[in-house]
């Protein structure tokens, strides 16, 4: 879906934005991240990894906006 305008009535409106996806641990090897649960833990807590947010008691996820941000900085800094 683009974001172009589309008349309704003589009146244009914007398409809605597309929806983040939810990114599982077993999703971030798809992103380059190949780290264990443990140091990926770690990193979050030390404020260095972006932090999970809990789907239910036992699992966690990302948005991937949050991933792809964090992935760009790591580049542009050089790091990665």
């Amino acid at each position: 879906m683009s974001n172009k305008p589309t008349p309704q009535f003589g009146r244009t409106k914007k398409a809605p934005p597309a929806p983040t996806r939810i990114l599982a641990p077993r999703d971030l090897p798809a992103k380059g991240i190949h780290y264990h649960p443990n140091h990926l833990r770690k990193l979050w807590k030390k404020e260095l990894f972006p932090k999970p947010f809990k789907l239910s008691a036992h699992r966690i996820a990302w948005s991937e906006e949050a991933i792809d941000k964090w992935i760009a900085e790591k580049l542009s800094a050089g790091v990665a």
